[in-house]
């Protein structure tokens, strides 16, 4: 049957939205979601780096392919190095495995830096060791990633003494390497793209799960640490401990064990 030219026309305009159709529906299934206010060319796995977390501290420095020019104290050492490292306890200390960070930038805001991280790790290092008191362990590690000009160093100490608690207490120092200043948390979700909101969210999703899942435990008789979901801590302008780890991932951090006599440790990671 010969067609003519009209009904020629309707059937390819009839495939032609077919296919704009398909597309359209291939698009919206395969496509991310643009919404979040991330930075798209960022590929996070936040589910792996959460669960790693506690492995990253093996006290270098990653530069990740990134060329730096520093003014540094010592020219012969890296950007971040290790000053102290001591694993040899004293008296009755049953566990003794120390390693103090040190910037190595000729700054005044990084030399800051440098005596608080000796106030907070270094100093207790030495009174562990000068009491010799039994059943103390004390270990010390950290981490140092430099993401374009950013560099973040993150400390980690476990403190066991005598019949209390094991604490976890962390602390963070995120410096830019070009204007030689500390960055507060909302300079490192602009250098991500991420929206104030969209972290925020994501701070109130992790705390609501962490919380419903110690209440859960706290109820079958185990001794958990219980959060107050409403507490201002969570808050994104109250945040305190924040770093850029490995592919720019941006973790957001809350370790009662700073405070408290406890090893509990919320992780968010965008």
């Amino acid at each position: 049957m010969k067609l003519n030219g009209r009904k020629i026309f309707l059937i390819t305009v009839l495939a032609i939205c077919v296919i704009a159709i398909n597309l359209a529906v291939y698009f919206q299934i395969t496509q991310k979601p643009k919404d979040k206010g991330e930075d798209d060319a960022v590929n996070i796995d936040t589910i792996m780096l959460t669960e790693n977390f506690n492995n990253i501290f093996d006290n270098q420095l990653n530069l990740q392919n990134n060329e730096i020019n520093v003014n540094k104290v010592d020219f012969n050492k890296e950007v971040v190095y290790t000053s102290y490292a001591n694993n040899k306890a004293a008296g009755n200390t049953s566990e003794f495995n120390v390693n103090i960070p040190c910037l190595n930038i000729q700054n005044e805001v990084a030399q800051t830096i440098n005596n608080e991280i000796n106030s907070i790790f270094y100093q207790k290092a030495e009174d562990v060791l000068r009491s010799g008191e039994q059943n103390t362990n004390y270990n010390v590690n950290y981490k140092a990633y430099i993401n374009d000009n950013i560099l973040s160093l993150i400390i980690k100490a476990t403190l066991k003494e005598g019949n209390n608690p094991q604490r976890v207490i962390i602390k963070t120092y995120n410096y830019n390497l070009s204007s030689n200043s500390n960055l507060g948390i909302r300079e490192i979700l602009e250098y991500r793209k991420i929206s104030t909101g969209y972290a925020q969210s994501k701070i109130k999703e992790a705390i609501q799960l962490a919380s419903e899942e110690a209440t859960r435990y706290k109820e079958l008789g185990y001794n958990m640490y219980l959060r107050n979901v409403n507490n201002e801590m969570y808050l994104l302008e109250n945040t305190s401990v924040y770093f850029i780890g490995e592919g720019k991932a941006v973790y957001i951090l809350y370790p009662y064990g700073n405070s408290n006599y406890t090893s509990e440790l919320d992780i968010v990671v965008i």
